[in-house]
């Protein structure tokens, strides 16, 4: 449900498979869905989808915990990106090994 992260709010179905905005396959047991934005500092990272097999299986307070774990994820999910374009990069100043080269001080320095 990308329209959690679009409008950058949480979005709670009571019975998702009655739902017109659910997409998914009917009848997979999927009656009450929550999705909550996954949003950082870096914008916008992903959807946290939780689901139940129940209908109106999340309450104010569940769906509260929901948001309130949405935001180390969203910031777990930066940090890691940003890592991996990071070591997609050439290192500058690297010898074969991989480790910094030592630069020597030079007189006056």
């Amino acid at each position: 449900m990308w329209a959690a992260l679009l409008d950058r709010r949480s979005i709670c179905l009571t019975d998702a498979e009655a739902d017109p905005r659910y997409s998914g396959t009917p009848g997979n047991g999927h009656l009450a869905m929550a999705f909550v934005p996954l949003v950082s500092g870096r914008g916008p990272q992903g959807v946290l989808v939780a689901h139940r097999p129940r209908p109106q299986a999340f309450d104010r307070l569940q769906l509260r915990q929901l948001e309130a774990l949405a935001v180390p994820i969203a910031e777990t999910l930066t940090v890691a990106r940003l890592l991996v374009t990071a070591q997609a990069r050439p290192q500058v100043g690297t010898c074969k090994g991989g480790s910094p080269r030592a630069r020597r001080p030079r007189r006056g320095d």
